[in-house]
């Protein structure tokens, strides 16, 4: 009896905001597509690109606030970043 087809789902996150906190400093990259993302061409290439790769999702996190406060504040978040 032969074992079932095994098949592997490729998905893309991406961080909807420009700076993210695994990649600090990308959007200086002349490269980056990062300093694109408030526009409609982006995410349509975005979504052009996933399907030419058969990707079968693109999650968008949302992160445009702070992620942590300390002290019920966010000032160390701005002094020293995230």
């Amino acid at each position: 009896m032969a074992s079932p087809t095994k098949k592997l789902q490729l998905n893309i996150i991406d961080n909807t905001a420009t700076g993210a906190h695994m990649a600090v400093g990308q959007w200086k990259d002349p490269n980056s597509m990062s300093r694109h993302k408030d526009r409609l061409d982006y995410y349509v290439w975005l979504a052009k690109t996933a399907e030419k790769g058969k990707i079968s999702s693109i999650f968008f996190a949302d992160i445009y606030g702070i992620h942590e406060t300390y002290g019920g504040s966010a000032d160390a978040t701005f002094k020293s970043g995230v």
